[in-house]
């Protein structure tokens, strides 16, 4: 026995290691988690999670940051590390020394950010260059369609972590906003969101008309968010055009 449990435990010694001393590739932080003063969790479920955190110049610039999830489902950052190469390669071997296991869900996490954006071409752009106009209602104010490609869609499925249950119950007694519900959910609906952009992209469409969210329970323990509406080329009106002088 106490030889199978020590090349259990020697077996895994350098797959831990190799994780701290191998960090992923730095993340590429999308527009919708730059929230000022606010850290931005990469992954839930774990009591201790990697992120980013803005602050302004006065509050250390922006940082990397370990984050513990208090009972009431509030963030507390625990450490931080420059918004760098080096900053990032520390942070992460910080985490795995603390939480192997979150450490292996945030570089499941980081897989699939990479995947996503080898897919698009090109890292998520900021919202205020996005080429794609989305809007939900069936027309664009001095603009024509001029062609229809069809519906597109985004989907993700998160899971609730046990911090934010066990927050939202106590919640319920007590009152006020969940902290951790909130975010977990407004993460759901920018990332649903973009995905659907993507597809939009992707058919040729420069905007997408009557967008709308629909989110559903899967089990006692999951959402799900879809982000919907039509792909459509458009085409300002020669009426709104300005003339030349």
């Amino acid at each position: 026995m106490s030889d199978s449990g020590e090349s259990e435990i020697q077996g895994s010694q350098p797959t831990r290691l190799d994780m701290a001393n191998s960090a992923p590739a730095m993340p590429v932080i999308r527009n919708h988690e730059k929230q000022a003063g606010v850290p931005y969790p990469l992954i839930h479920g774990s009591p201790r999670v990697i992120g980013w955190q803005f602050n302004p110049p006065s509050g250390g610039g922006p940082q990397f940051v370990i984050i513990a999830w208090g009972v009431m489902g509030g963030l507390r950052v625990m450490e931080h590390f420059p918004l760098t190469e080096d900053g990032w390669r520390d942070a992460w071997r910080s985490l795995c020394q603390q939480d192997p296991r979150a450490a292996e869900k945030a570089a499941a996490v980081l897989f699939e950010r990479a995947a996503e954006d080898a897919a698009g071409g090109t890292p998520y752009p900021d919202s205020d260059q996005q080429p794609t106009l989305i809007v939900t209602t069936n027309d664009i104010p001095g603009h024509r369609i001029t062609q229809v490609h069809g519906d597109v869609f985004g989907l993700i499925v998160c899971a609730r972590n046990y911090f934010s249950n066990l927050g939202a119950s106590l919640r319920t007694g007590a009152g006020g906003e969940v902290i951790g519900y909130t975010r977990l959910l407004t993460d759901s609906r920018n990332r649903a969101r973009e995905r659907m952009w993507r597809e939009a992209r992707s058919r040729g469409a420069n905007a997408v008309v009557a967008m709308r969210f629909d989110c559903n329970e899967i089990g006692d323990t999951m959402s799900e968010v879809v982000a919907y509406g039509t792909a459509v080329t458009v085409e300002p009106e020669s009426s709104h055009l300005t003339p030349s002088p």
